[in-house]
């Protein structure tokens, strides 16, 4: 059965385990305990201080060193488009401040003046065009009420016509007397004759009789038909009819038929000036409302708003390039983030594939001298700093002189985690990226052991307990209990095989925000929520990132999600170009809920989800009990796997349902995690296994959290689904097959 789940559009961490790797200058051995001789042994003869190590147990790593600046993530240069003099500085260098603190005012005092002219010359056009509109609509109301109560003087004349017409030929057919017929004849030719000065032709005695149209029936030639008024009148006036009685009649009867005729045309008449005053009353509201939304350009209201400056984050001023009385020419002050702070290093080309973005950092500073501070890798860069000689690295100074180097490096990027107290914003940085590393191991010297190939051995004091103090010395095979980088044990085919981007420029948990187009200033527009699960590169150094496919449509453009006004969003850090949701599919991408998106801008900061995982894909895994994701909005959660390759129901569009197919976890999830990263332990390393697609129908905006009795469900792409989307998008993406 299909279960119906809802698109999420918005911590905890895997435990690390130790790899039983050594540098080449130190070996592993399994648990022995050492202890050295007292003073009666050496008097003996026996073990003399040198001529033994003692060996404790302690952590060894493989690791790559590199040196570089301290930074912070973000570091924003105030600018203003004022062009005149500064009028207060309220901050200077190392001084701290809030978000929105105020920190510099320009003189604005004249742009005001021009401001205040041109609002009251907009209050001005506003009125008049209120007034326009409201005197158009008062004209139509009026025409409006004289059509509907009979006071239109058109319409009126007309009716009165009518009536007069309707009288005569009353009084010629009613049979009334000789008199009374004279007077109806007379008051037939007054009409006919009024109706002949509006153009209208009036019958003649003699004429042939116009048609009559109902429901005044017309007067057939001859005999009248029984029981008609005419027949009537006939009677009364002596039968036979002819003559001037007839005569009568007949002009009496056309003249009311071209009274009604001229009223009908006076009703159309009424009704043609209604439509053009309902159209001029239109087009002067239409007028009104542009002139009530209209503030001109907005150049001036932004100058005077930017003349005062505030401070857009919280952090330290680092530079004050203005001071009072100054009319700046660019940069008025920079204010840094430094909540959080980045190690910038370069790496050399034989390094990167060694390094992955997770990996442990530990690092020193020349400002606190030996003290230990720690990081992660956050980000390396997908392109080279140089491609050719001669590149020269600030990192590294010789006698004030900045060495010059032939080899090709990367930049790498390392945020500092946990404690920074003493750490200092450019200081420099000696920083050692763990690659590998084995904890409780027992760290001797390579010349500790003797022997060759599988015959090696090491040299053991056995004691009985560990707080003996002597014991004896022993031969001990050291084959089980040595290994170097090389000879560590391969895993279990298709156990961990795990895919490692060659580059990859975005950490897994990236955040990101899409929209349809590009938004101009001042406009108002919807951003969606995603996150992304990790980036790749293809051979021709693109940089590209992995997300939810109903997170954006082919050409739709990512941003930051640091950007929170339209000016923020002049340039893009990116775009979709597949969907497996919208685009065009493949057998093997249908239905699948995984969009890819190329990295325009890889230098752009971009927000991560706490501490980030490594950019492992376990392609070759087999099933797993427990895993868990990184999402925008609900960080790290954990839970169990559920079930695979269910079909789900979703919403692509309102109104618009669809069918995709993906895995089950009781995993926490909501709007925003979309596109997050699906992990499971391996070895000690949190590896990628999917992408966060959506969340347990009508349960989206419940909270949610980890060991919940009911927990919900949520739904992703698994990493067959994924890797056959990014086959089938970026078919030269570089990937480095290893085991963890």
């Amino acid at each position: 059965m299909a279960s119906q789940t809802s698109h999420s559009t918005g911590r905890r961490r895997l435990a690390r385990a130790s790899l039983a790797i050594v540098t080449s200058s130190a070996l592993l051995l399994s648990a022995c305990g050492f202890g050295g001789g007292g003073e009666d042994d050496a008097a003996d003869g026996g073990l003399q201080p040198g001529d033994y190590t003692v060996a404790s147990a302690e952590g060894v790593t493989d690791s790559v060193v590199v040196t570089g600046k301290i930074e912070p993530v973000r570091q924003i240069n105030i600018t203003s488009a004022v062009q005149s003099e500064v009028k207060n500085v309220a901050v200077k260098a190392g001084d701290r401040v809030k978000a929105e603190q105020f920190l510099v005012a320009m003189d604005t005092e004249q742009l005001e003046r021009q401001l205040e002219v041109q609002q009251k010359q907009q209050a001005n056009a506003q009125a008049d065009a209120q007034a326009q509109a409201e005197q158009a609509q008062a004209q139509l109301d009026a025409l409006r009420a004289s059509i509907n109560n009979g006071t239109h003087p058109g319409i009126r004349a007309a009716q009165a016509q009518v009536d007069q017409a309707q009288a005569a030929y009353n009084a010629v057919a009613g049979g009334a007397g000789p008199r009374l017929v004279n007077r109806g004849l007379a008051a037939a030719e007054q009409v006919a004759g009024k109706l002949s000065s509006h153009g209208n032709a009036t019958a003649k005695p003699g004429a042939p009789k116009p048609q009559t149209p109902a429901p005044i029936p017309a007067p057939a030639p001859g005999a009248p038909a029984p029981g008609s008024q005419e027949a009537a009148v006939e009677q009364l006036l002596g039968g036979g009819g002819g003559g001037a009685s007839a005569a009568s009649k007949e002009e009496a009867y056309a003249a009311l038929q071209n009274a009604q005729a001229e009223l009908e045309a006076a009703r159309a008449q009424a009704a043609q000036e209604r439509d053009q005053l309902q159209a001029q009353a239109e087009a002067a509201w239409r007028q009104a409302e542009t002139a009530q939304l209209g503030d001109g350009d907005g150049t001036l209201e932004y100058q005077v708003q930017e003349g005062t400056v505030y401070s857009p984050i919280a952090g330290l001023i680092t530079d004050v390039a203005v001071h009072e009385g100054d009319i700046p020419q660019g940069k008025l002050l920079t204010v840094a983030d430094d909540s959080r702070l980045v190690i910038r290093a370069e790496v050399r080309e034989s390094d990167v594939p060694n390094i992955s973005a997770g990996d442990r950092v530990e690092f020193t500073s020349t400002a606190t001298g030996k003290k230990k501070f720690n990081g992660r890798v956050s980000r390396i860069a997908p392109a080279a700093d140089s491609v050719s000689g001669g590149n020269q690295n600030p990192a590294i100074e010789m006698g004030g002189q900045a060495a010059k180097s032939s080899e090709v490096t990367f930049p790498v990027e390392i945020e500092i985690t946990g404690d920074k107290e003493g750490l200092l914003l450019g200081g420099s940085a000696r920083a050692e990226i763990i690659t590998a590393e084995a904890k409780d191991a027992l760290n001797v010297p390579l010349d500790a052991v003797y022997g060759e190939d599988k015959d090696q051995k090491v040299l053991v004091l056995a004691t009985e307990d560990d707080d003996a103090t002597t014991g004896t010395v022993e031969e001990r095979e050291a084959l089980s209990e040595v290994q170097t980088p090389d000879d560590a044990a391969p895993a279990p085919e298709n156990e961990n095989n795990v895919l490692v981007p060659a580059f990859a420029p975005w950490a897994p948990g990236t955040k990101i925000q899409t929209t349809d187009h590009r938004p101009a200033p001042g406009e108002h527009f919807t951003a969606q929520s995603c996150t992304a699960a990790f980036s790749f590169t293809g051979k021709d150094g693109r940089a590209y990132a992995v997300t939810a496919g109903h997170c954006g449509r082919e050409g739709d453009l990512v941003w930051p999600t640091n950007a929170s006004t339209a000016f923020d969003y002049a340039s893009e850090v990116g775009h979709f170009i597949f969907s497996g949701l919208y685009s065009q599919h493949t057998p093997e991408t249908e239905g699948a809920d995984v969009g890819i998106i190329e990295i325009t801008d890889p230098d752009r900061f971009m927000d991560v989800v706490g501490a980030p995982i490594p950019t492992g894909i376990g392609e070759g895994l087999g099933p797993v009990d427990r895993l868990c994701k990184t999402g925008a909005t609900t960080g790290y959660t954990c839970g169990t796997f559920e079930a695979t390759e269910r079909v789900q129901i979703v919403n692509l569009d309102p109104g618009v349902e669809d069918e995709t197919f993906g895995d089950i976890a009781a995993v926490c999830a909501a709007s925003g995690d979309s596109g997050g990263p699906v992990f499971a332990d391996v070895h000690g390393r949190a590896t990628i296994i999917g992408v966060v697609s959506g969340t347990e129908a009508g349960r989206a905006g419940e909270e949610c959290y980890e060991g919940m009795e009911d927990p919900h469900l949520m739904s992703y792409s698994n990493v067959k689904q994924v890797m056959a989307v990014i086959r089938h998008a970026v078919p030269d993406a570089e990937f480095i097959p290893r085991r963890w």
